[in-house]
């Protein structure tokens, strides 16, 4: 994979992406998401919380799909698919997202959506559809 170097308004390159890192643009991703070559992605926070201004989202698995997909709200399900995505569970999880930008929301939800073919799933699960009648 060729790496892309970015030359920055005062001349300096950009660091943040290494040659196995994909540039945030040419993956459909929010500006501030670069996909890694172990495909996790690093998103960078626009409003740092408790100090950490980044995160790394990885792709859900087991429990963590699972909960994401019976959460009954659309804002919950984003909240379970971004806490999924960085491995945040329980109160540390509550209160990460609790401190978290609505900007940042957004932009770690489509991060972590990136994962999805179709992004973020919404609707009803299966096990919350009411028999037809």
């Amino acid at each position: 994979m060729n790496a892309q170097v970015e030359i920055l308004a005062d001349g300096a390159t950009d660091t943040d992406q290494s040659a196995d890192a994909v540039s945030a643009k040419d993956n459909k991703l929010p500006e501030c998401c670069v996909l890694q070559s172990d495909g996790s992605i690093l998103a960078t926070l626009n409003y740092p919380v408790d100090g950490q201004s980044s995160v790394t989202l990885n792709r859900l698995r087991g429990r963590a799909m699972v909960n994401m997909m019976n959460q009954p709200k659309d804002g919950d399900r984003s909240k379970a698919l971004i806490l999924g995505a960085i491995g945040l569970v329980g109160p540390k999880g509550d209160a990460f997202y609790e401190k978290l930008d609505g900007l940042d929301i957004l932009n770690l939800s489509r991060g972590a959506g990136y994962f999805l073919q179709n992004g973020p799933l919404t609707g009803l699960s299966s096990s919350q559809v009411s028999p037809a009648s």
